[in-house]
């Protein structure tokens, strides 16, 4: 019933079973039932970890709060792309704890990496214009058109002349966008 049977345990689970240990396996004596990665002196070991432990996977030797494999002596939250990540906050910077994001600027929290004027709601804000957007660096609170030159644009083709103007018609109007 058992081609693993050994001469001192006719139950072993495999070739490389010990007296003391049916679970060993060929590059590991101190596996367990659970764990083919388990170490004499840590039986939560993984592949990756050797210092993991019951309740963290992630635990390194100098650090057993390490909560992710970058985590450093000083910083069990330190993530591979912020050293000063913290629990709550992986963008944490080193004068901001509370940043929103690894480019985050004491003066700005929501500055992006190709933005240092982003706002919380407009990642596209420039330093003179909060409601700038993708398409237009004029865009008002109140109009998306608006231009550099006209305020009052009501489409991507208005001239300073006409706000209404149209790709088709440069002389549409308010009310009337067939107008001549």
């Amino acid at each position: 019933d058992n081609p693993y049977a050994t001469k001192d345990d006719p139950h072993a689970t495999n070739p490389h079973a010990t007296k003391d240990n049916p679970y060993a396996t060929k590059d590991n004596p101190y596996a367990t039932k659970d764990n083919p990665h388990a170490t004499k002196d840590n039986p939560y070991a993984t592949k990756e970890n050797p210092y993991a432990t019951k309740d963290n996977l992630y635990a390194t030797k100098d650090n057993p709060l390490a909560t992710n494999p970058h985590a450093t002596k000083d910083n069990p939250h330190a993530t591979k792309d912020n050293p000063y990540a913290t629990k709550d906050n992986p963008y944490a910077t080193k004068d901001d704890p509370h940043a929103t994001n690894p480019h985050a600027t004491k003066d700005n929290p929501y500055a992006t990496k190709d933005n240092p004027y982003a706002t919380k709601d407009n990642p596209h804000a420039t330093k003179d214009n909060p409601y700038a957007t993708k398409e237009n660096p004029y865009a008002t609170k109140d109009n998306l058109y608006a231009t550099k030159d006209n305020p009052l644009a009501t489409n991507p083709h208005a001239t300073k002349d006409n706000p209404h103007a149209t790709k088709d018609n440069p002389y549409a109007t308010k009310d009337n966008p067939y107008a001549t």
